[in-house]
């Protein structure tokens, strides 16, 4: 089936959708990808995730480009759609604790701790008392952020669960936010996002060890119409012509669909399909995109292409994680 939607317009709301920020900073958008297939991207999510709110307002033009710009909203207003418990704010650290731990493998344990139980007053101790500031990979970061900022963006989602690998403390390298090492992290449901991985960035003030940033890998939204399929899987098989993924549930959901979660789906490939790397990056086939065997995945598929083999039409797919 095509999609008559102009794509440029489409990367836009996309890209408003997705470099959003969950915190009360103002975004400040990377650069943009070029490329027809980073452009093709942006499109068809925008048309998964929008399409029955965008479909009455389709004059919105550049006030949809213009909205890349705008303040982000408050973390209390981009939760899950639940009603949540207000989460405790915070306040200055006790002052019989020093800021900050004396190694690398102590802060990531405090990490650890601190996300996984809910310990605020130790993430008062570890977090950065300056500059501690998010970036969602390839897409957008906040301004730098005060210490009780920081404390209550990463309290504000009372659903969330966090697991911290403090085992592996890793060199961070230049590629990566502010920050000497890190440890990685799954955040489920936390700010709206079923599933999100995180890199934990700690760094060397003054001789003690301090979370100074954070890095979001973000996968694309679950949104769809009702004849469309989009959802997280795993990849589980691949050919010249098909993949073959399982879908799963991460945090709450697994798709637009729940009742397709854990099944076992075989998608066709064709010259229209679109390939996405981690954060919405354009790529000239499966290969490019990163995803292989064993990769988590999203893809998105029509119910009106099945065929009698019992395969879908792969419309795109994105590998949710470098």
């Amino acid at each position: 089936m095509s999609d008559d939607r102009d794509p440029i317009l489409e990367e836009e709301r996309v890209r408003a959708l997705i470099s959003r920020s969950d915190g009360p900073m103002v975004i400040r958008p990377l650069p943009p990808v070029a490329g027809d297939r980073g452009r093709r991207y942006g499109g068809m999510l925008s048309a998964v995730a929008f399409t029955i709110v965008m479909v009455v307002s389709a004059a919105i033009g550049a006030g949809v480009i213009n909205s890349l710009r705008q303040v982000p909203p408050s973390p209390a207003a981009t939760t899950s759609g639940a009603a949540q418990a207000t989460p405790p704010q915070a306040s200055s650290p006790p002052s019989s604790a020093a800021a900050g731990f004396a190694s690398a493998d102590a802060a990531a344990a405090a990490a650890k701790q601190a996300l996984e139980g809910r310990d605020y007053a130790l993430l008062l101790r570890l977090v950065a008392s300056t500059g501690w500031y998010v970036r969602w990979y390839e897409q957008a970061q906040t301004d730098p952020m005060s210490l009780t900022e920081a404390v209550d963006w990463l309290s504000n989602s009372s659903n969330a669960t966090w697991r911290v690998d403090a085992s592996a403390v890793h060199d961070a390298g230049i590629s990566r936010p502010v920050g000497e090492k890190y440890v990685t992290a799954l955040a489920l449901d936390f700010h709206g996002w079923a599933e999100q991985r995180a890199d934990i960035l700690l760094r060397q003030v003054g001789g003690r060890w301090l979370w100074s940033s954070l890095l979001l890998y973000r996968p694309p939204p679950l949104g769809a119409p009702a004849d469309t399929i989009v959802g997280y899987a795993t990849l589980i098989t691949l050919s010249d012509s098909t993949v073959t993924v399982r879908f799963r549930t991460v945090g709450s959901v697994c798709c637009s669909d729940q009742s397709w979660n854990d099944r076992v789906v075989v998608l066709r490939r064709d010259d229209s399909t679109i390939y996405n790397k981690a954060g919405g990056v354009g790529a000239s086939s499966l290969v490019d995109s990163g995803a292989t065997v064993g990769s988590d995945v999203w893809v998105q598929f029509r119910l009106d292409t099945l065929d009698l083999g019992g395969s879908y039409r792969l419309a795109w797919i994105v590998a949710m994680y470098p």
